[in-house]
């Protein structure tokens, strides 16, 4: 999650650090944040399931990516020019005719930085903009039951999902 962070890695032992570098490893061993305490980020990596070298990216197509990067962005952690990065294989790398830049969504998220087997850093130089905010018209119920920061946000700007945008 966005809001959880390990804490004093002095204070877990060494044998533990490749569970922590999991997914049930960092829910089980992370330490709750409030949003408001969530530091600047500087650096966002994302999923990707294929990506142009001129920074089109597509996901594995549920948005969680989009949606925690549009929290950070309300959360001001983040901004247009925190670099987004993405690790691939090469093959996931494809060109602008397969993944046109028209057929991307607003909600989007582009890359700036992709890493392949063959390829250290690609540096995309995109101009395609990031999204700005939560586009919460696009935030199905099964995500607000899986982001606990998309609650604490509309708690705080409505009580409705639709009243906030």
């Amino acid at each position: 999650g966005i809001n959880a962070e390990y804490g004093d890695p002095s204070t877990m032992p060494t044998n533990s650090y490749k569970f922590a570098a999991t997914k049930r490893g960092f829910n089980k061993l992370g330490v709750p944040l409030k949003l408001s305490d969530i530091p600047t980020v500087d650096l966002v990596v994302v999923a990707t399931v294929a990506c142009t070298r001129q920074g089109a990216r597509v996901g594995k197509g549920k948005g969680y990516g989009e949606v925690e990067y549009g929290i950070l962005r309300e959360l001001g952690v983040v901004t247009e020019s925190t670099p987004v990065a993405t690790i691939v294989h090469d093959v996931q790398v494809v060109s602008c005719d397969l993944l046109a830049t028209k057929s991307l969504a607003i909600h989007d998220l582009p890359v700036d930085l992709i890493s392949t087997p063959n390829e250290t850093v690609i540096r995309t130089n995109t101009i395609l903009p990031k999204p700005d905010a939560i586009y919460w018209e696009l935030i199905s119920d099964e995500m607000m039951n899986d982001i606990g920061a998309l609650k604490q946000l509309q708690k705080s700007h409505g009580s409705c999902k639709s009243d906030v945008k």
